[in-house]
């Protein structure tokens, strides 16, 4: 674990498998922005044939560190906890995962495939719920008026996996399962219904 826990440069693991490490964030080209107006609304439809996977390469530390400052809240009310220290020991590190609100545990929801670093985070392994209740919950442009926000929904093909309905439920969104690609279509269109997405700007 690096001296700042999971930001890391890009690596070769000792299998061989390349990482591309975790970056705070990238400077997109021509200075292009997922939210450039203050008046736009913003989300994130996601389609998805099963639960994700490598969903851990992010900033989590950071991310839970600015939504703590914020005082960030649960829809229960309960505060934003998160404590990385001793991760290969720490029985419950806090962070997003409502796996058990839908039949399931929040262990359930911790899958090591794939991920890295495997073993760390006990209850909080993966973190696209993470990452969505971020979007939700932080205002994404400070230097606009008001506070731009992304919602994010979450359409399982043929899957409605736990930690799917997690990602919804922290993005502030909804979850959908479609079985045929008709089903598909109509999801995917009641979601851009639901989230206005009529003034989006220009991003990569």
């Amino acid at each position: 674990m690096d001296s700042i826990e999971w930001l890391k440069q890009p690596y070769v693991s000792s299998t061989g498998i390349y990482l591309p490490g975790q970056p705070w964030e990238d400077n997109w080209p021509g200075g292009a922005r997922s939210v450039c107006l203050n008046t736009q609304a913003n989300a994130v439809i996601v389609v998805s044939g099963g639960a994700p996977y490598s969903d851990n390469t992010v900033p989590i530390t950071r991310m839970m560190e600015l939504l703590k400052a914020k005082e960030a809240r649960h829809d229960d009310g309960s505060l934003l906890r998160f404590d990385p220290s001793s991760p290969d020991t720490n029985p419950d590190v806090g962070g997003v995962n409502y796996c058990d609100r839908f039949g399931a545990t929040k262990a359930a929801c911790d899958y090591t495939d794939y991920n890295w670093p495997a073993g760390h985070g006990v209850g909080n392994k993966n973190f696209m719920d993470d990452v969505a209740f971020f979007m939700s919950h932080m205002d994404l442009r400070d230097d606009m008026p008001g506070k731009q926000t992304m919602r994010t929904f979450v359409i399982g093909y043929g899957d409605s996996h736990p930690m799917l309905k997690s990602i919804a439920m922290a993005g502030k969104g909804s979850f959908f399962r479609a079985d045929k690609p008709g089903e598909l279509r109509d999801f995917i269109m009641f979601a851009l219904g639901q989230s206005r997405m009529n003034n989006a700007c220009s991003a990569p």
